[in-house]
């Protein structure tokens, strides 16, 4: 099975797109008959263990590369978790920080809006045309702003606004089945924004994958802890190779 570090880490693409949280069987049944979607292997069940084991190990350089950021765990800041420790703004030519003004209400939740960083991918790119970007979407990782029966689990807290939901999952207070639909109607929303980007960057080498996946009660595991590699659900991600 491929790894996404390899296809990272090669570098045969002009943008990267992350969607977080995003799982290989949702994926590739919402959008199989769209893309040649391949089962793929990431480096961490969580972000801050993916982007550690994918860009600080292998002690990445890429002063041709802007990593545009919808993840609070990603910014022009040190992150510090266990034994591990980056600052991504050493690895890339600029971080845009999108989460530090893009964290907005927006239905029934509080999310980092993903029109904001589909407009700085537009921004960037007409700033500097000799880059190459890594575009990480929040989505479709919790909360689900279109999701009205599960508002009650979501909260203003940018860097878990999900927890409520997941305690709620893990002691049966909620549905597993509405939970992944909210899910899936995440994912649906972001996509949309996704197949806007590759309407307007055609001829570009466009990779879409994700940094790690979500659970909904396999093995026992509710959302995306760190260092769960026994959780296959977890750790297995969508990959798309664009041409």
């Amino acid at each position: 099975m491929v790894k996404t570090v390899d296809v990272i880490l090669g570098k045969k693409w002009d943008i990267l797109i992350i969607l977080d949280a995003c799982r290989y069987d949702v994926f590739k049944e919402l959008f199989g008959k769209t893309f040649k979607v391949e089962k793929a292997v990431t480096e961490g069940t969580c972000t801050i263990e993916w982007f550690y084991k994918t860009f600080t190990v292998n002690n990445v350089v890429w002063k041709d590369v802007i990593y545009i950021s919808g993840s609070p765990y990603i910014g022009r800041h040190t992150v510090k978790h266990d034994n591990m420790e980056y600052n991504p703004l050493r690895h890339f030519a600029n971080v845009v920080e999108v989460w530090k003004y893009a964290f907005t209400r927006i239905g029934y939740a509080y999310t980092v809006n993903p029109f904001h960083v589909m407009k700085q991918l537009f921004i960037q790119n007409r700033l500097h045309r000799d880059k190459k970007f890594i575009v990480h979407f929040m989505q479709p990782h919790a909360p689900y702003p279109m999701c009205y029966p599960l508002q009650k689990y979501f909260t203003m807290n940018m860097s878990s606004p999900d927890f409520k939901l997941w305690e709620a999952l893990r002691n049966n207070e909620v549905d597993r089945e509405l939970v992944i639909r909210c899910y899936k109607q995440n994912l649906l929303w972001v996509m949309g924004f996704v197949f806007t980007i590759l309407n307007l960057f055609r001829g570009k080498k466009i990779v879409i994958t994700s940094d790690h996946a979500e659970c909904f009660g396999e093995n026992g595991v509710v959302n995306h802890p760190c260092y769960r590699h026994d959780v296959e659900p977890l750790k297995t991600v969508p990959l798309v190779v664009i041409p």
